[in-house]
């Protein structure tokens, strides 16, 4: 009985180092080829599947100087690749309006009494594309060229690529999943910007941003958006993407526009009861 005991327990320990793997488990590799294969995956999955999104965010602006305001839900429609519609709902009907297509805004805002319309007028650059930005920034559809992709380098456990557009520096970093971890835009002549993809999840089958924080270089103001509920199509046929032009709309410039905008912010964080 004694030796039996011997071999089976010489039988389990052959067995047991048979299993065993021969030194320490590799690690996968980083580097730029496998880390571009799953980010092409994942786009072109977003691209295919998500050319129509449809939810409601859940928004908080902070600004460190003062008070934050109360947050708020935004109703958002996307249609790639460049239009949207923002709504803000108020106690009847609703509070702010926004919509894009292409260069063109359209502000419709009863509780601020302003109904506003601006484009870039002559200026067709691709910079000027403002609700392609938009479009590209909630779904997170970057697009380096192969060149930036060769020329990157690895950074904290990802992949960091830089490119150019219409004299724009666009800075990248892609985790290992192949999904983007940040992005930086620093605009020709204008203040840097940093969008954080803090969280991703997974809706009607596509991976898509389930918390994007954006920031100025200088932390000025915050905006953190987190989608509470969301509806991802490949296209919808019913989503137009002409843009209604109230009656009585100002024709604004882009910089007056960025004026107003800039007052609004201002006076929404210096007081939180409006």
């Amino acid at each position: 009985m004694r030796r039996r005991r011997l071999w089976g327990s010489g039988l389990v320990l052959l067995l047991v180092a048979g299993c065993a793997p021969a030194g320490r488990p590799q690690l996968p590799r980083l580097g730029s080829p496998s880390i571009e294969a799953r980010f092409e995956a994942r786009l072109a999955e977003r691209r295919a599947h998500a050319g129509f999104a449809e939810g409601n965010y859940s928004a908080w602006v902070h600004r460190p100087s003062g008070q934050d305001p109360p947050g708020l839900t935004l109703r958002t429609r996307l249609v790639a690749p460049d239009a949207f519609r923002f709504r803000v709902d108020a106690l009847f009907g609703n509070a702010v309006d926004l919509s894009g297509h292409g260069d063109t805004l359209v502000i419709d805002a009863p509780a601020l009494n302003l109904t506003a319309v601006t484009d870039a007028g002559g200026d067709r650059s691709r910079r000027q594309d403002i609700s392609g930005w938009v479009c590209r920034a909630l779904a997170a559809t970057w697009s380096p060229p192969a060149s930036a992709w060769a020329q990157g380098e690895a950074a904290d456990s990802a992949w960091r690529v830089r490119w150019t557009e219409a004299e724009d520096s666009l800075e990248l970093v892609v985790s290992m999943a192949g999904l983007p971890r940040t992005v930086r835009v620093h605009p020709a002549g204008g203040s840097p910007i940093a969008l954080g993809y803090e969280r991703w999840q997974s809706w009607n089958g596509v991976m898509w941003p389930a918390r994007l924080v954006a920031k100025d270089d200088e932390g000025r103001l915050s905006v953190t958006l987190q989608p509470e509920s969301m509806r991802l199509m490949a296209h919808d046929a019913t989503a137009a993407t002409a843009l209604r032009i109230p009656d009585g709309a100002l024709r604004l410039s882009r910089s007056r526009l960025r004026a107003w905008v800039s007052r609004i912010a201002g006076e929404a964080t210096a007081d939180t009861s409006r």
